[in-house]
């Protein structure tokens, strides 16, 4: 036997063992399953509730739930998640309307099927109860679809000489049992709605981070602020509870804008009395009232979404789960192993054999 014939054995052995070598990272033995990540997973967030849900006064960008999902696509940059957004906030929308959107069907799917949602609801429930019962102490007409207007527009047309009469009815129709009682069970009756939603909601999607946010005093700092947290105390004081659901993440605005010692206005209210004909009734925030929420909501849930994305984006170990993501590669997952095992096999063979030949020489 010449030495070319001899050293054949070695050169095959060498080739065998070289391919396992070469695709042994790839094998896929009982137990052992290499990463699968998602790849375009979406994180969805929806915005509820009235005109502080929708951006009133300011760009739909500049809404608050639109910048909270954009400093969550930026806060998970480069692990192939995309954050979708979708805002359903309604100007004057009141609690027991919010109710029956989500009933109805109008916005179920959406609400059925999202990873965040954020609901500020509750100041147009206050709003509606003073438009029914201070109309009269304001002098303002029954059919006004703009009470605060109307009001701002005596002020401004008399030079704010009815002023002091017109404060002096409105704290004594404050003082009033009655319109105390009142304010009551308008309080109640949204603990009521509340419950519902949040009972409904969360039925529908037990998953859900769901954000509820306090409603800001918008007349904060100024000779009003008083009145106003005192007729938002209630409202406030149910919204920090969660209405005792342990599910609900709470923002709390009304808080921190009382904190907030910023330079930019919070709040488009104006009430300065050295500029009597800029006055403003307007309760939104403004821009800047918005990045604050955002920043607010994002600390309140950062943690729980943090684990909702890592959950998503772990190794999957289902074999079916590892045959989609590749496309139908599960046979591979097989077969491989196996091809590799018995080229080994061939490979210590041909080593044996050479030897053995080497001997007999």
């Amino acid at each position: 036997m010449n030495r070319a014939s001899m050293d054949r054995p070695h050169r095959w052995a060498a080739w065998g063992l070289s391919i396992l070598f070469l695709f042994f990272p790839l094998l896929r033995l009982p137990g052992i399953v290499q990463p699968v990540f998602a790849q375009g997973m979406e994180l969805e967030v929806v915005a509820l509730g009235d005109s502080i849900a929708r951006g009133y006064g300011c760009d739909p960008g500049d809404a608050y739930g639109c910048l909270l999902a954009e400093k969550l696509q930026t806060r998970f940059a480069g692990k192939g998640l995309d954050v979708s957004f979708q805002n359903f906030g309604v100007d004057g929308q009141t609690s027991a309307e919010l109710l029956e959107s989500v009933e109805s069907g109008t916005i179920k799917d959406a609400v059925s099927e999202t990873d965040i949602l954020t609901i500020s609801i509750g100041g147009n429930d206050l709003l509606q109860y003073l438009g029914n019962t201070m109309r009269e102490v304001l002098q303002i007409p029954l059919d006004s679809s703009t009470p605060g207007r109307d009001f701002l527009l005596q002020l401004r047309e008399n030079g704010g000489k009815e002023l002091s009469s017109l404060l002096q009815s409105l704290v004594h129709s404050v003082q009033n049992g009655d319109f105390t009682a009142g304010l009551e069970k308008t309080v109640a009756a949204f603990e009521n709605t509340m419950t519902r939603l949040l009972d409904f909601l969360l039925g529908q999607n037990p998953d859900v981070l769901l954000l509820l946010t306090t409603i800001p005093n918008p007349a904060g700092g100024t000779w009003l602020g008083g009145t106003v947290d005192f007729l938002l105390r209630g409202f406030n004081e149910r919204l920090r509870d969660g209405f005792g659901n342990p599910q609900v993440f709470v923002v709390d605005t009304a808080a921190a804008f009382q904190a907030y010692d910023g330079e930019e206005a919070l709040s488009f209210t104006l009430l300065d009395w050295t500029r009597l004909a800029e006055w403003s009734v307007d309760p939104h925030p403004t821009p800047a009232g918005h990045r604050l929420m955002a920043e607010l909501h994002l600390h309140a849930v950062q943690d729980a979404i943090d684990r909702l994305v890592a959950s998503r984006l772990a190794p999957r170990s289902n074999p079916s789960a590892v045959q989609e993501a590749e496309g139908g590669g599960g046979r591979v997952a097989w077969f491989l192993p196996l091809a590799l095992l018995v080229a080994a096999g061939f490979g210590i063979t041909l080593l044996y054999l050479g030897k053995k030949a080497r001997k007999r020489k």
